[in-house]
């Protein structure tokens, strides 16, 4: 036993001097090369903070997650021409347990300017500004719901105004007071809807040849039904299109088959 702890500590103090020399090396040149340590050094804190939780994760505190719909993942450090970072995925389970600690993803790219979509390479599938275009209808239809609730709460001050009650009606102050909490929690995912479509690319692609099954650990958003990219979804028929794409590539049925 005190062998094999002096062989764990002699390994993981190769183990450091080795990231920190290399870590070291990476920041000694050009700029991609120190950029890269910076990813690098921040995927390493991510992973270990992910060690630490791992032991009191339970998957049933999150949202269900269905087929086709997005969610945004942390996908590590990307070794060659492997998708990494915080990524844009595609639910790809049809039936995912909500007590399952893991879940399939299809991780999504952006449409680069000089990308031709024509000829797109195996196992890619254009999806479309599909993405882009849902996430300005769900904020456009939060806001919608704001400018109602707002004008309808104006309606009441009004009322209560021109009647010149002295006396406080309690129970309507509660609700007003709730109302009022709703509204505002609802004004502040719109801002972190609009935060998030001004990062977005219209255009985007799914990685089917990188398809993977990840902890749900990983998923940085929706972790609740009332999150930024919660009730997102990729259309039928991009999925059919996936789908075509899977069977062809993964199994020996034909996607040609009706």
């Amino acid at each position: 036993m005190k062998r094999d702890i002096a062989e764990n500590i002699a390994t993981k103090e190769k183990a450091i001097k080795d990231i920190d020399n290399y870590l070291t090396e990476l920041l000694g040149k050009d700029d991609d090369e120190q950029a890269k340590a910076g990813k690098l050094s921040a995927w390493l804190e991510k992973f270990i903070n992910f060690l630490r939780f791992e032991n009191k994760f339970n998957p049933t505190g999150l949202k269900r997650y269905k087929r086709g719909e997005v969610v945004k993942v942390h996908l590590g450090y990307n070794i060659g021409s492997e998708e990494g970072g915080l990524h844009y995925c595609l639910i790809a389970d049809k039936n995912n347990p909500q007590s399952s600690p893991v879940v399939t993803i299809i991780p999504l790219t952006s449409v680069k300017p000089d990308k031709d979509l024509s000829n797109l390479h195996p196992m890619e599938v254009y999806l479309g500004n599909e993405l882009y275009t849902k996430m300005n209808t769900k904020n456009n239809t939060i806001v919608k719901k704001i400018e109602e609730e707002v004008t309808t709460l104006e309606e009441i001050i009004q009322n209560a105004q021109e009647e010149k009650s002295k006396e406080v009606d309690l129970k309507m102050v509660l609700d007003l007071k709730k109302r009022v909490n709703a509204l505002k929690d609802q004004i502040a995912l719109s801002k972190r809807i609009e935060k998030e479509i001004l990062k977005m690319k219209k255009g985007s692609i799914a990685l089917v040849n990188q398809i993977r099954t990840i902890s749900k650990m990983r998923i940085s958003d929706p972790k609740r039904n009332k999150d930024v990219l919660s009730g997102i979804r990729i259309s039928d028929e991009k999925l059919d299109l996936i789908d075509r794409e899977i069977i062809e590539s993964f199994t020996n049925y034909s996607s040609k088959i009706d």
